[in-house]
């Protein structure tokens, strides 16, 4: 409350103004102390509430330049996206794909080191294993192989080894090397079955197996192998299929060789005379006289020979002449 100069108090309050019939507040501030000057108090009070407004309405202002500045960014990149020439577009694919294509061959090339690496480092032949043989040693056929100690296990020709011990070592029929990682080797050899020893004539035998294969010359005819006698090679050499010096008599004994292999019956046979290509004769488990006609009919008779011997066995007949010559079947005993 304030004092006037008539000593009257004066104090601000309402007063209500009728406007269109209307009733209307309004508030009529007192005038201050010493002349009516407005207070500190409320220039500083209507300072403050000036400035919300004018912080409203700088952020108002920055909001509104933000939003019509993001348009003409937004068409600015556009503008600049469509200004980007088809040429360098496709020069930056190119670029693309060779640096694609060098680090593939980069990838290669490191691959292929490192498998060389492990091959050259780690594979090695340490160990050598063989199996089945009992004319020649375990040493002779690993030598004949060609592959030594240290050698890489990947890289070695295991058919040319198959080869070399084939060509050498005539008593094996056949040879299966494995590789068994990381170090050793295993060879597996199956030996021929000795079958026949042709005479020389000269106290000398060319040993053959089943298939007629020479094998070797020697001075005495092995117990299990069966003498042949009748027939002068031509050209022997081991390795090599028997050839007959008197060509007529080749197929007869081929066939009879045939027929003992598939019948399991050269175990039996002690020796064979091929004289006549008409008369050939062989000793069965060296008490039968066996005599064959044409080579035609030495298969069948081949095979019905066990089942013979057998039966005349056990009627007692433990010797005599089985004669197949005529086609039939005679038995002088």
């Amino acid at each position: 409350m304030a004092t006037g100069s008539g000593g009257k108090k004066i104090s601000g309050k309402k007063t209500a103004v009728h406007q269109n019939g209307r009733p209307s507040f309004s508030h009529t501030a007192p005038p201050e102390r010493y002349g009516g000057q407005p207070s500190q108090r409320s220039v500083s009070s209507a300072r403050r509430s000036e400035r919300p407004r004018e912080d409203g309405r700088r952020n108002s202002t920055a909001a509104h330049t933000a939003e019509s500045s993001a348009p003409r960014a937004a068409v600015s990149v556009k503008e600049h996206t469509q200004t980007v020439s088809p040429a360098k577009t496709r020069r930056k694919a190119r670029a693309q794909k060779r640096r694609a294509r060098i680090y593939i061959c980069i990838a290669a090339v490191l691959v292929t080191l490192s498998v060389l690496l492990a091959v050259t480092v780690f594979f090695t032949v340490d160990v050598i294993e063989v199996n089945g043989n009992t004319v020649y040693t375990s040493d002779e056929i690993i030598d004949k192989t060609g592959i030594r100690f240290g050698d890489n296990l990947l890289l070695m020709d295991k058919f040319q080894a198959i080869d070399r011990i084939q060509e050498s070592l005539f008593f094996i029929d056949s040879v299966e090397i494995r590789r068994s990682l990381p170090n050793k080797l295993i060879i597996n050899v199956t030996e021929v079955v000795l079958a026949v020893a042709f005479d020389c004539g000269d106290g000398s035998f060319w040993l053959a197996d089943t298939d007629g294969r020479l094998l070797e010359k020697v001075t005495e005819v092995p117990s299990y192998s069966a003498r042949v006698t009748g027939i002068e090679l031509k050209n022997p050499l081991p390795g090599k299929v028997f050839t007959a010096l008197e060509s007529e008599k080749q197929q007869p004994l081929e066939t009879l060789l045939a027929a003992l292999e598939a019948n399991d019956s050269f175990q039996y046979v002690s020796d064979i005379r091929i004289e006549k290509i008409y008369d050939i004769r062989m000793t069965y488990k060296d008490r039968y006289e066996v005599i064959f006609g044409r080579s035609d009919t030495i298969d069948n008779a081949v095979a019905k020979l066990d089942y013979l011997v057998a039966e005349l066995e056990s009627q007692g007949t433990y010797s005599a002449e089985i004669d197949f010559s005529d086609g039939s079947i005679r038995v002088v005993s």
